[in-house]
């Protein structure tokens, strides 16, 4: 599931994945965060932490992953991902060169600094 973090910043898209990632997490909690942030064309900034409690996606969430990045690809000028699952930082290392905006890894537990990092210009 998605747990929204709380960042006192409402233009920051903050959420810590825990448990199994389904496709019900992405359609009925992520995708309309996401359209709410980004209402009337605005680009966005946007956290997500897998921390130790994260175990992985449902095969189909895999899908709904990519088609969400996809859709989205624009839409965001900078991407915090905080986590210390290694094939997760190795795959977005990898992925990060395509990727339009801004996006940088972080440790699970380095929630400050990203914070900073996206509310900066």
């Amino acid at each position: 599931m998605f747990k929204p973090i709380d960042t006192a910043n409402d233009r920051i898209v903050a959420l810590d994945a825990i448990g199994t990632l389904t496709d019900q997490d992405y359609t009925q909690t992520l995708v309309p965060l996401v359209d709410h942030q980004l209402a009337g064309g605005k680009t966005g900034v946007m956290l997500l932490r897998f921390g130790p409690d994260f175990i992985g996606y449902a095969a189909h969430d895999l899908w709904d992953q990519g088609i969400f990045g996809l859709h989205h690809w624009n839409d965001f000028h900078r991407i915090a991902i905080l986590s210390d699952h290694d094939w997760i930082t190795s795959g977005l290392r990898i992925f990060s060169t395509l990727f339009p905006g801004q996006l940088r890894i972080y440790s699970a537990d380095d929630l400050e600094h990203a914070i900073t990092w996206l509310e900066g210009d």
